[in-house]
């Protein structure tokens, strides 16, 4: 289903023209360790050496390669489809681990008062104290993506209550929408 990791499965490399758009910036890929081990080699060939050709001209690409995983690197290295070793030596040099939201709470008022004022577009000036001292005592297991399904629900429920306008999302908005899937 997806042209750029089709492009990878062609016998002779990456097809120019869906990558010769990204001939420079940066490329993030995700679950890269789900993918066939050939596939996988051939992309550590291509980021090795990153080149297309179009009407006979060959042209390197100046790309960033960002690989992003929900687990520790030595994790998808070792995992029931592991990176290939290549992949994990082009990555293993230089690891930014972003902390799980239950190890940073502090990150939690700014990142629910930002998600709302997106997700409501503008409408709520973000999540009132109430909710979010109940947010804080939330475990946050499914992370900041849960922290986002929770406020697309909150601000849904918000919008369909008949209840007084004020410019907060308030507790009982959030609080039924805590630990649902």
């Amino acid at each position: 289903d997806d042209p750029y990791r089709a492009s990878f499965q062609e016998p002779a490399g990456p097809t120019p023209s869906l990558w010769w758009p990204l001939h420079q910036g940066t490329v993030v890929i995700r679950g890269v360790h789900e993918c066939p081990s050939d596939v996988q080699d051939r992309l550590a060939d291509w980021i090795t050496n990153p080149r297309v050709t179009l009407e006979g001209i060959e042209q390197r690409l100046d790309i960033r390669w960002i690989l992003v995983s929900p687990d520790d690197l030595d994790r998808v290295g070792t995992g029931r489809r592991p990176l290939s070793d290549r992949l994990m030596d082009l990555f293993s040099q230089h690891v930014l681990t972003v902390p799980a939201l239950a190890e940073r709470r502090e990150d939690l008022p700014y990142l629910a008062n930002y998600l709302v004022q997106q997700i409501s577009q503008g409408r709520w000036l973000g999540v009132s104290e109430s909710a979010l001292t109940r947010m804080l005592a939330y475990a946050w297991p499914g992370n900041v993506r849960e922290l986002r399904h929770v406020i697309e629900q909150a601000v849904q429920a918000a919008q369909d209550c008949a209840g007084p306008v004020t410019p907060f999302l308030q507790e009982s908005h959030v609080a039924p929408f805590l630990g649902r899937p």
